[in-house]
């Protein structure tokens, strides 16, 4: 969610990852880098970004593990290190709740071990940082409509998005407690900035009322307001 590439950007570098028109994170995926220079303002450090759109725990795309391994490996994860960001997950739900057919709670049993592995794969790399589990923004509208098509009256796309709302909302504060980790909440921020909403922080998959670099990813006024909570 926080590399937030443009489509073109995204479909570009899928073609040619190493195309000099395309900024990139150092996980090599495409990214408007928005995220990384807005955390490195607020805080005034060295901040680097090994976000993917995409990626996930242990289900699509590149792992978060992966990232994390690569990160020490380039020698930005380590003792140095002050603060560490993890926001992940949710692109293990669907995947499985819709093409395997698994209830919403047996994926949390699949997904929550591996994003405790992964806090504390983190912790024994940085032991001085503070680890940061973000959770996500408001997804759905009070009546549970998702909204896929902006601008139009609240939509039940799925009547399991509440329900995976609370279930990863609620794995996050039990990884941050079990790892010893700072669990930072989006959903009383970003209440009345659900999908159905006029200023969405999640941009729908077509007909958005904001700008918006890619459907599901944060909208330019989502992305401010993210940040400034994660560098709090």
């Amino acid at each position: 969610m926080l590399a937030n590439p443009t489509i073109p950007d995204y479909i570009t570098s899928h073609i040619n990852p190493r195309d000099p028109r395309v900024k990139s994170t150092l996980s090599g995926c495409a990214t408007d880098d928005v995220a990384r220079r807005g955390f490195a303002a607020r805080t005034g450090k060295p901040t680097y970004s090994y976000t993917c759109a995409g990626a996930s725990f242990v289900t699509v795309g590149q792992h978060i593990s992966q990232q994390i391994n690569l990160a020490i490996a380039q020698g930005k994860l380590g003792r140095q290190t002050s603060t560490v960001i993890i926001l992940a997950g949710a692109n293990d739900t669907y995947p499985r709740i819709i093409g395997q057919s698994q209830s919403v709670s047996r994926v949390i049993q699949n997904i929550e071990p591996a994003a405790v592995r992964a806090v504390n794969r983190v912790r024994a790399a940085a032991p001085n940082a503070k680890i940061k589990v973000v959770g996500y923004p408001t997804v759905a509208a009070p009546n549970g409509g998702s909204c896929v098509i902006g601008q139009l009256p609240p939509q039940v796309f799925d009547s399991r998005v509440p329900q995976v709302e609370r279930a990863m909302e609620a794995m996050g504060n039990r990884v941050a407690a079990r790892t010893g980790a700072q669990y930072v909440s989006l959903k009383a921020a970003s209440r009345g900035h659900d999908l159905c909403s006029r200023d969405p922080w999640l941009a729908p998959l077509v007909a958005s009322p904001k700008p918006a670099n890619i459907p599901f990813h944060l909208t330019p006024n989502g992305m401010n307001a993210v940040v400034s909570r994660m560098a709090h």
